[in-house]
């Protein structure tokens, strides 16, 4: 079932006040309350630049970028919640139950150090266990099935224009959990193994 606004909402504060360990006075906060950062589903659909971006207001009225330390942290977390979603616990509805080990735990891990690397989830998880490899290279329509919980039938219908924004984010996010969000990447082609998963899937 997806999250209800209220919902949303407590899971984001849940996220940067207790997972991420920063009071409401300090800076992520105050800069994603200034780009109307208010649900968990607004602060997981930030690509990397959008986060680079995040700002706030000094106390004589200059913008100051976020510290690269609160960036790599709100970076970190996307890219936690990302390998959560790529593998067989995925987060879901229940933000709550995130905690500050599970994150300290990934973002100080071989995993994420892969992904800084350049390697992105889904070759990670191979590193952490080799025996990915061949399962993958052998049925990769097994592999697309397993882990990640598919359902159309949480993606919203958009049914007035003025909740567009709203909607947009609601589908990139659950398109990125469910890791099928390159279908709303325009200039996104498909591999020749993927083009062969489509066809026989």
């Amino acid at each position: 079932m997806p999250l209800t606004r209220a919902q949303a909402i407590s899971a984001r504060e849940h996220v940067v006040r207790t997972v991420l360990g920063q009071p409401d006075d300090s800076p992520v906060p105050l800069a994603l309350a200034r780009a109307d950062i208010e649900s968990i589903i607004d602060l997981v659909v930030l690509d990397d630049t959008q986060l680079d971006e995040l700002a706030i207001v000094d106390d004589t009225g200059d913008e100051q970028s976020l510290s690269r330390g609160h960036v790599g942290m709100l970076k970190a977390f996307s890219a936690y919640v990302a390998y959560r979603a790529s593998g067989d616990h995925p987060i879901g509805d229940d933000w709550l139950s995130v905690t500050r080990d599970d994150y300290d735990d990934f973002r100080i891990g071989p995993v994420y150090f892969s992904i800084r690397s350049g390697l992105g989830v889904t070759a990670t998880r191979a590193f952490a266990n080799p025996n990915t490899i061949a399962r993958s290279a052998r049925d990769p329509l097994a592999e697309f099935k397993k882990g990640i919980k598919r359902d159309p039938s949480l993606f919203p219908t958009l049914k007035d224009e003025k909740q567009w924004d709203t909607w947009r984010r609601s589908t990139v996010a659950l398109a990125r959990a469910q890791d099928v969000d390159d279908v709303l990447n325009p200039t996104y082609r498909p591999s020749d193994a993927e083009q062969t998963l489509a066809v026989v899937h």
